[in-house]
């Protein structure tokens, strides 16, 4: 058989649900129903990440330039309250920016979040086998609810409580990620592995571009300034939804009340997993990997380019490209639904190509020197750019932050490839280490926009084109899509049930020792390595 079924058997390997009267049904599902829970915890997880781009930008901006100052600046932003005479609406009303901040303030303000999300990350798994992944992400979203209602108040007393609050809300945050994958290790069915993980993850696209569009409408509204409601308005949804997720998720689907029995044992059958005996992690072999730091750099250069994006794209909107708040939040927006469109179609092109057996290694290096070279070249071209091409400017944007997706097929998924035994490992190993790089990103840039000229943005638009450059050119020397040999599991042991059936798991009968209740394979089955090749398999990872 070799891993493929025989003619005789196709009914047999047909998935267990695809025999039940509720196919049709099949998208409101339990599992399908957490899918899209999930989805909604990215879009928040999203929004309390990235909504203090467009909130800096709302605290710091000049509506005109007929204001008189009633009071002295400072460094810190303390003061700097403005009023002028509406001849039309015969009131005083409040113009000009609330805060006035030097850039070196601003990069603290926009990296602090990252500081708090190294800091949980490291401790999330012991907090998640502590509380449960249910719980540990509602307090994830619980907490960066609170964070988010209490920032307008407490950064009018001193802007270095907004230091703190940031630094909590990525402690919040930073406890959502591990908790995810653990329970999709028992909700999802490596049959639809891909599909499920996809619909989670287009939750960061649908993120970008709310808080963007939304910030900028409520920035706008004529009440205490209006920029306090953007934090008020993602506090308040996060603390919200954070109730509906403690009615409907549940952390296995053997504890769900109202999970039907079809589905149940669809989902048992098909979450196939290695043997759970315990091996000693290879840390040197891992360390001098050149496959392994082929994914650190690419995830590195990724997660830099990214956060730069997130935090700096309004403000670059505004400095350069002379848009106003309203245009600035609506542009802003638009980037991301090309990424969130760019992330779909390249996880059906890649997969589409494995099954035209090209190899592993191939899709994922081309993949990832597309997005990463397609990401730097327009924003290599934007830096010589002024505000009177500010139209091609934003095409240009666009088309950077939807190309840098086309690595999603790429480093993301390439440590199931090379190290499916370790593959959870390797992703807490790669995050940690991108996320302490990205802590340079803020400084870098706050270091050289001294008086955010064009000139000094041209530079800063030079290192991000280089850092993206960096990243592909090195995945493309040293990635692999073959297991390494430090990985291999040499022993894998699935136990079956008696009386139990397996739609997706046929091992070749010369690999199959039987001994009692389990079966012992010489190797990893292909399906068990989440490999997006596997006969009958149409799932990719995005």
């Amino acid at each position: 058989m070799n891993g493929s079924c025989a003619k005789d058997r196709e009914a047999e390997c047909q998935p267990l649900e695809k025999t039940s009267s509720v196919q049709e049904l099949k998208y409101f599902t339990r599992r399908w129903v957490l899918a899209y829970l999930m989805c909604v915890v990215r879009v928040c997880q999203t929004a309390l990440r990235q909504c203090i781009g467009m909130a800096i930008v709302c605290m710091t901006n000049k509506e005109t330039d007929v204001v008189t100052p009633l009071t002295s600046l400072n460094d810190t932003g303390v003061g700097n309250v403005t009023e002028v005479y509406d001849d039309t609406n015969k009131q005083t009303r409040s113009l000009g920016s609330e805060f006035r901040w030097s850039s070196s303030f601003e990069g603290h303000v926009l990296v602090a979040y990252y500081y708090g999300f190294l800091l949980t990350i490291m401790i999330a798994g012991y907090v998640d086998r502590s509380l449960g992944s249910v719980r540990t992400i509602a307090v994830g979203m619980a907490g960066g609810g609170v964070v988010n209602l209490l920032t307008p108040l407490l950064t009018r007393q001193h802007p270095y409580l907004l230091v703190t609050l940031r630094v909590l809300a990525g402690c919040a945050n930073g406890l959502i990620d591990p908790a995810m994958h653990t329970l999709w290790s028992n909700w999802a069915p490596v049959s639809e592995r891909g599909q499920l993980t996809a619909v989670e993850y287009a939750g960061n696209g649908f993120g970008g571009i709310m808080t963007f569009l939304v910030s900028a409408l409520l920035c706008k509204i004529p009440v205490d300034r209006g920029w306090p409601f953007v934090f008020y308005f993602y506090g308040v949804v996060s603390l919200l939804f954070t109730l509906l997720w403690l009615l409907l998720a549940r952390n296995s689907p053997e504890t769900h009340p109202a999970i039907t029995k079809t589905e149940l044992s669809f989902i048992i059958t098909g979450r196939s997993k290695l043997s759970d005996t315990k091996t000693k992690t290879p840390w040197l072999k891992i360390m001098s990997s050149g496959a392994v730091w082929a994914i650190i750099v690419a995830h590195a250069s990724f997660s830099w380019v990214y956060s730069w994006i997130l935090a700096y794209l309004p403000m670059y909107m505004k400095d350069v490209l002379h848009y106003t708040v309203a245009q600035n939040g609506v542009l802003s927006s638009l980037p991301f639904l090309g990424k969130l469109v760019m992330g779909i179609l390249a996880g059906y092109l890649a997969d589409m190509l494995l099954r035209r057996r090209f190899s592993i290694a191939l899709v994922r290096k081309s993949f990832q020197m597309a997005g990463s070279i397609g990401c730097a070249l327009p924003l290599l071209v934007i830096s010589f750019l002024s505000h009177k091409e500010r139209v091609l400017a934003v095409a240009l944007l666009i088309t950077s932050v939807s190309l840098q997706n086309l690595t999603g097929v790429a480093y993301r998924i390439n440590s199931l490839d090379i190290a499916p035994r370790y593959a959870g490992f390797l992703m807490s190993l790669t995050s940690t280490i991108a996320c302490a790089l990205t802590l340079t990103a803020p400084y870098v840039t706050s270091a050289l926009l001294v008086n955010k000229t064009r000139e000094e943005w041209q530079t800063v638009l030079y290192i991000v084109t280089a850092v993206s450059v960096l990243g592909g050119v090195v995945f493309l020397a040293c990635a692999k899509g073959d297991v390494q040999a430090w990985a291999v599991d040499n022993e894998i042991t699935i136990h079956v049930e008696a009386g139990s059936t397996t739609d997706t798991i046929f091992p070749s009968d010369k690999n199959v020792v039987e001994n009692g209740s389990s079966m012992s394979l010489s190797e990893p089955l292909c399906e068990q390595t989440d490999r997006v090749d596997c006969p009958g398999k149409s799932d990719t990872l995005v």
